[in-house]
Order: C-alpha cells, then sequence, then structure tokens
C-alpha cells in the first residue's frame, strides 16, 4: 500500500465523479431541448404540448438532481477524511464532528451512513450503537499515518494507541513513544 491512501476509496470516489458529470451534461443537454419545446408551447397556448415537455423535462430534472447530489456527497466524504486523518485515538465521535462542521448529530450520522452505505471511506467504519462515531482501523503492516497502532512505552510499561508513523507522549508517564 502506499502512503498516499488514508480514508477515501478513491476508486469510488473516481467512479461516481465520473457518473456525476455525465448525468449533469446529459440533463443539461437533454433537459434544454425539452425546456426550449416547453417555453415554445407555453407561448402557442397549447396544453398538450406544455404537458407532454413537461413530463419528458422531469427525469432529466432528475438526472441534473441526482449529479448536484453526488457532487455534495463527494465533497463532504473529503471534508470528513481530513477530520479522520488528525484523529489522534482512533474513534472520532458525532459530539467531536458535530463541534466542528456546526452541524446537529443526527443529521451527521444520516450524511455518515449514507457516505459508508456508498462505500466512500476504507480503512474505518462507522459505529452506530452506543457512542456513535468513526473507528479508525489499526495500521496495516508497513503502512505510515493510516491507521493505529499499540506502542509498548520504554519508560513505564504502558501500553499506548498512537498513530501508525507518528510520535507522542505517554499516556501514563509522560514519556516519548514512537509509532515506527
Amino acid at each position: 500500500m502506499s502512503n498516499n491512501i488514508r480514508y477515501l476509496n478513491e476508486q469510488k470516489i473516481a467512479s461516481h465523479d465520473t457518473k456525476r458529470k455525465v448525468q449533469i451534461v446529459i440533463a443539461l443537454i437533454f433537459g434544454s431541448f425539452n425546456l426550449f419545446g416547453f417555453v415554445s408551447f407555453i407561448i402557442e397556448k397549447d396544453p398538450g404540448g406544455v404537458a407532454l415537455f413537461g413530463i419528458l423535462l422531469l427525469p432529466f430534472a432528475y438526472l441534473f438532481w441526482c449529479g448536484i447530489n453526488t457532487g455534495i456527497l463527494i465533497e463532504s466524504a473529503r471534508r470528513y477524511e481530513t477530520v479522520f486523518g488528525g484523529d489522534r485515538d482512533g474513534f472520532v465521535t458525532v459530539e467531536e464532528l458535530s463541534t466542528m462542521f456546526g452541524k446537529p448529530g443526527y443529521k451527521l450520522m444520516a450524511e455518515l451512513e449514507k457516505l459508508f452505505r456508498r462505500g466512500y471511506f476504507q480503512n474505518c467504519t462507522l459505529q452506530q450503537g452506543g457512542h456513535p462515531g468513526v473507528v479508525i482501523y489499526d495500521a496495516p503492516i508497513g503502512e505510515n499515518g493510516v491507521g493505529f497502532i499499540e506502542v509498548k512505552c520504554p519508560n513505564c510499561g504502558g501500553i499506548n494507541r498512537i498513530r501508525s508513523g507518528s510520535h507522542s507522549k505517554c499516556t501514563f508517564c509522560g514519556g516519548p513513544v514512537s509509532g515506527q
């Protein structure tokens, strides 16, 4: 694994971003023709044509909305990834996210559920019981900066959970510990 892989599933993000762009282009091209027909029949005061082009316009409006919504979700996933990458203890609570983003917890959980369901994240999972939040997995072997490892303090022998590849202080004695 490379050091660039963090918590976003870049393959899934890239495919959904391409799909989003195609949806928007198709919706704009065909939707604009339908909108032109719709307006033309309004000017001519033909109720049958207005109804027909109004109905034909709906699928393209929906396709455009889906493309915009997917783009919003991708940007949200990128924002969350920066938070997951900077976490110190391997568990990001909904309360922490709520404070950072200024949104109520129930909205954040709904958004996170949608993002995890679409497969936008890797190396972490969504915990919904007890204390809801995001649990960051242990680091894969040889991976720095992604996930957490348990290290033994050389001074007191206490076990500390720190981010792989980082340096920290022992939670028991304050001595230096390294996640190498």
